[in-house]
């Protein structure tokens, strides 16, 4: 099966079975900091067929896609810390101002 995240052949298995695969370009922008092995994950259903297929963990194969993926990452952690700051910038200036009141 050729996807944007590599080529991946899933081997015959018996039925009710997860499959695991490790991702041909190495893992997503979320998982590069984690101790685990990107995998991909496919499973063969009670009927024989391949359901669920996840690639989740796996990185892009083309550079301009794992900048994306790598960028909404950024964007992410970026809109957090931001969100922090300006809480913690909010509580300082209400101790401020309940210090000048009383």
């Amino acid at each position: 099966m050729n996807t944007s995240k590599g080529y991946f052949y899933w081997p015959r298995t018996s039925i009710n079975k997860k499959i695991a695969k490790y991702c041909p370009f190495g893992s997503a922008a979320w998982l590069r900091n984690s101790n685990e092995y990107a995998r991909a994950w496919y499973t063969c259903s009670s009927k024989g067929q391949w359901i669920n297929f996840d690639v989740s963990q796996c990185a892009f194969q083309t550079n301009i896609s794992r900048v994306f993926d790598y960028l909404s990452l950024n964007e992410t952690n970026l809109l957090s810390s931001l969100v922090k700051y300006l809480s913690e910038m909010f509580l300082k200036l209400l101790g401020i101002v309940f210090n000048e009141l009383f």
